[in-house]
C-alpha cells in the first residue's frame, strides 16, 4: 500500500512536490529496499512469504523508475547512489553459466528493469559508469544491465527490455551529466559521439555476440530490434572472424529470400559495415555478385555499393582487386547534382577500362568477373538510357567473349558458364521489355559460338549461318516481323523432317522463351508470328517427358482459372498442347506390374481421369454451368459470355476430341459421348 502511495504521488502531483519532499520521498523508497533486503535474507522467513518479497522488490525498482520519469533531472547525491547499490542491486547477484558456459554475474529481473529505466534518461547516464565489487567480482552497472544477454536463462521479455535500453543509448543525445564522488569506469569518448554509445562500445563485444548468436537462429525474420542494433553497431565488430560469421549467416538468408526493400537495406548496410575488417573476404567477393541482378531498387544498389567499397577498405584485399572493385562503384554512380540521373561519365569511363582489359590477355578473378556479368545485365534490364544500354550490352558480350579465351579450370569455367552467363539469359528473356530480350537473344548467339562444346549450347549451332538471311538468331530479332516468322517456321520444318536434332530441355529452356510473348498476343500484325510460335510449342510438348507436359499444360489452364483479360490467346496455346499428347496410357483396369515397367502408363492414366480431363471439361464448359441464370434475367455481360466464349471454347473440345482417340477404349468411353456433345453445342 505504500509503495501504490507513492505510485499516486509521482504520477498526478509530482511537478508541486519539493525538492525537499522529493529526497524524503526517494529515501522513503530506499528505506523500502533495507526492509525487503533485510526481511529476504533472514533464515526464519518462509517461503511463501519470500515470494511475495520478491514481487515486492519488483513493485519497489517500478517505483524507482517512476521517480526517474517524474524527476529525470534532480541530480543524485553519492549517499543515495550508494544506498541503491548496497540495498537494491548488490544483494541479489547470483554467479550463472553464459550459453557458452562461462561464468556470468546475473541480475535479476527488476534490477534489470531500473537500470533500463535509466537509460530513458541522458542526464543520469552516469550511473550505468558506478563501479561495484561483489565475490571479488570488479564490474560496473552496465555489465549487469547487459550481460544477460549470453545467459542461458535469457527470457524474451528481458531480451526486449535490454534491447530497448541499448538503442536508447544509442540515440538520445547528450544532456549536463552531474558526477558523484564515487568510482566510475574509464569510458572512452570520441568527438561526435555520445555518451551513451560510449558506454555501449565498452561492452560491444558481448552485445555482438549476442546479436551473431541471434542472425544465426533466425530461419525466416529477423526481429526489428535486431536488425536495427545491427545497423547501428556491427561497423564497431571488433573480431574479424565473428564479422565474418555475421556477414555469411545474413547473406545466407539473402541467397534464399529477398526480403522487404526496406528490410533488405538494412541487411546489406550491415553487410557493408563488416566488409572493411572482416578476414577471409574472397568468399564475399563470390557471394555478393548476383545480388546485383537480384534487386533492382536504387536504395539496394546503393548499399551493395557499400559493400564493395568495404572490401576495398579492407586490409587483406589486393591492390589488383581493389581497382577492379572500384570500377564495379564507377559502374553503380550516380550524378549528386541531378535527380535520379546516373553519372555518364564516370560510367562510360569504368566500361571503357573494362573494353581494355577484355581485349587484353590479363586474368581476372572469375569472383571479379561474376560481379561484372551481374552489373552489366541489371543496367542491360532497368536503365531507360539508351546509351548506357547499349554500352552494358556490348561490354556484357566483349566480357562472354574475354571468358572463352582465357585458359581458366574447365571444372570453373563450366560452372561460371552454367550457373552465371546462361542464368542471366534465362531471367533475361522473362523480361516485358523487348529491347532487353533482343540483347539476351544477341548474347545466346554469341555463347553458342564461343562454347560449341557445351552440352546444350552445341545443340544450337545448326541454327548459326554466315547468311544473315538464313540464320536464325539474326531473324528472330530483325525488325521486321515477317523474317522473325519466316525464322520460327524454317526451324520447325528443320525439326520436324530432323534436318536438326535440339531435345527438349534445350527447346524449353532457349527457344520457347524467345515465341513466348507472341503466344499470348492476338494482335493482327502479330497473328502470323504467333501461329509458328505455337507451332513450335506443338513440337516441343510433342517430344516432351510426361512430367514436363503436364507441368505446362496445368500452367496454360490456371491461366483461364485466374480470369485475365486475353483468354482468346490462352485457349489457343492450350490447344496446342493438348493436340501434342503422345504418351501411351494405361487400361481402366491396369494394374502396376510386379516389375514395374507399365508405372508410368499407370501414372498418365490417373492423372488424365483426376485432374486433366475433368479440367478439360470445366475449360469446355467455362462458366456458363455456374452462372444457371435464367435467360431472362441475363445481364448484358452474361449474354456475351454464353454466346461469345461458348464459340472461344470450342477449339479445346475439338482438340480434347483428338486426345481421346489417343486413349484406350475404356477411357474413351467414359468422355467422347459427352465431348461430342459439347462439339456440336459449340459449333452450331
Amino acid at each position: 500500500r505504500c509503495l501504490s502511495s507513492v505510485s499516486n504521488l509521482l504520477v498526478r502531483i509530482a511537478r508541486v512536490i519539493v525538492e525537499e519532499q522529493r529526497t524524503m520521498l526517494f529515501r522513503l523508497l530506499l528505506a523500502t529496499a533495507v526492509v525487503i533486503k533485510a526481511a529476504i535474507v533472514h533464515p526464519d522467513t518462509p517461503n511463501y512469504l519470500s515470494r511475495k518479497l520478491r514481487d515486492l522488490r519488483m513493485s519497489l525498482t517500478d517505483r524507482m523508475a517512476e521517480f526517474l520519469s517524474a524527476y529525470p533531472q534532480r541530480p543524485f547525491s553519492a549517499i543515495e547512489l550508494k544506498g541503491v547499490m548496497e540495498y537494491v542491486v548488490l544483494p541479489y547477484l547470483s554467479f550463472s553459466k553464459s550459453v557458452r558456459d562461462e561464468p556470468l554475474v546475473v541480475a535479476p529481473l527488476s534490477v534489470i528493469k531500473l537500470l533500463a529505466a535509466v537509460c530513458a534518461y541522458p542526464t543520469h547516464y552516469h550511473i550505468l559508469a558506478l563501479r561495484f565489487e561483489w565475490n571479488d567480482h570488479r564490474g560496473s552497472l552496465i555489465e549487469l544491465m547487459i550481460s544477460p544477454l549470453l545467459w542461458a536463462g535469457l527470457t524474451p521479455h528481458m531480451s526486449n527490455i535490454i534491447r530497448r535500453a541499448v538503442l536508447n543509448l544509442l540515440t538520445l543525445a547528450d544532456e549536463p551529466i552531474v558526477f558523484a564522488d564515487l568510482e566510475y569506469e574509464d569510458v572512452p569518448k570520441e568527438k561526435g559521439r555520445n555518451y551513451g554509445t560510449s558506454l555501449v562500445l565498452s561492452h560491444i563485444k558481448v552485445i555482438i555476440q549476442f546479436l551473431a548468436d541471434a542472425v544465426e537462429t533466425s530461419m525466416k525474420t529477423f526481429n526489428a530490434s535486431n536488425l536495427e542494433l545491427l545497423s547501428r553497431l556491427s561497423a564497431y565488430t571488433p573480431d574479424g572472424s565473428l564479422a565474418r560469421k555475421m556477414a555469411s549467416t545474413i547473406l545466407g538468408h539473402l541467397e534464399k529470400k529477398i526480403p522487404k526493400e526496406g528490410t533488405l537495406k538494412k541487411l546489406l548496410d550491415v553487410i557493408a559495415c563488416l566488409m572493411s575488417n572482416v578476414v577471409g573476404p574472397e568468399e564475399f567477393l563470390r557471394r555478393i555478385g548476383p545480388f546485383f541482378s537480384k534487386t533492382d531498387n536504387r536504395a539496394a544498389h546503393e548499399s551493395l555499393v557499400r559493400i564493395v567499397e568495404g572490401l576495398v577498405a579492407n586490409d587483406v584485399v589486393g591492390t589488383d582487386t581493389k581497382g577492379l572493385l572500384k570500377l564495379v562503384v564507377d559502374l553503380e554512380s550516380w550524378d549528386r547534382s541531378r535527380i535520379d540521373e546516373p553519372d555518364h561519365d564516370r560510367r562510360h569511363a569504368a566500361y571503357n577500362r573494362l573494353n581494355e582489359i577484355w581485349n587484353s590477355d590479363d586474368v581476372m578473378n572469375v569472383d571479379l568477373l561474376r560481379i561484372f556479368v551481374h552489373t552489366h545485365f541489371n543496367t542491360l534490364s532497368t536503365t531507360k538510357d539508351i546509351s548506357l544500354r547499349a554500352s552494358s550490352g556490348s561490354n556484357l558480350r566483349a566480357l562472354i567473349q574475354y571468358f572463352s579465351k582465357i585458359p581458366y579450370d574447365e571444372a570453373e569455367k563450366l560452372s561460371f558458364l552454367n550457373a552465371e552467363l546462361i542464368h542471366v539469359y534465362v531471367i533475361g528473356m522473362r523480361s516485358q521489355n523487348e529491347i532487353v530480350r533482343e540483347e539476351c537473344v544477341k548474347c545466346l548467339a554469341l555463347l553458342a559460338d564461343c562454347f560449341p562444346d557445351h552440352p546444350q549450347l552445341k545443340q544450337l549451332l545448326p541454327l548459326r549461318n554466315s547468311d544473315e538471311d538464313v540464320d536464325f538468331f539474326t531473324n528472330i530479332i530483325h525488325i521486321q516481323y515477317h523474317r522473325r516468322q519466316r525464322a520460327i517456321h524454317r526451324l520447325v520444318e528443320q525439326l520436324s523432317a530432323g534436318k536438326v536434332v535440339i531435345g527438349f530441355d534445350v527447346l524449353n529452356k532457349y527457344l520457347i522463351p524467345i515465341v513466348l510473348p507472341y503466344l499470348a498476343n492476338t494482335e493482327s500484325k502479330l497473328s502470323a508470328l504467333s501461329d509458328e510460335g505455337l507451332s513450335l510449342l506443338n513440337y516441343a510438348m510433342g517430344i516432351a517427358s510426361w512430367p514436363k507436359y503436364v507441368a505446362c499444360l496445368d500452367s496454360w489452364l490456371k491461366h483461364l482459372d485466374k480470369s485475365e483479360e486475353n483468354q482468346k490467346a490462352t485457349i489457343r496455346v492450350i490447344v496446342a498442347v493438348v493436340e501434342a499428347f503422345h504418351y501411351d496410357v494405361a487400361d481402366v483396369g491396369e494394374t502396376v506390374s510386379d516389375d514395374g515397367t507399365n508405372e508410368t502408363r499407370v501414372v498418365i492414366r490417373d492423372k488424365l481421369n483426376r485432374d486433366v480431363l475433368p479440367r478439360l471439361i470445366k475449360c469446355i464448359n467455362g462458366k456458363s454451368a455456374e452462372l444457371s441464370v435464367h435467360r431472362k434475367a441475363r445481364t448484358a455481360a452474361t449474354k456475351y459470355y454464353s454466346e461469345d466464349d461458348d464459340i472461344k471454347r470450342a477449339p479445346v473440345a475439338l482438340a480434347t476430341v483428338k486426345l481421346l482417340q489417343k486413349v484406350p477404349d475404356s477411357i474413351r468411353s467414359q468422355y467422347l459421348h459427352g465431348y461430342v456433345r459439347h462439339t456440336l453445342r459449340h459449333t452450331l
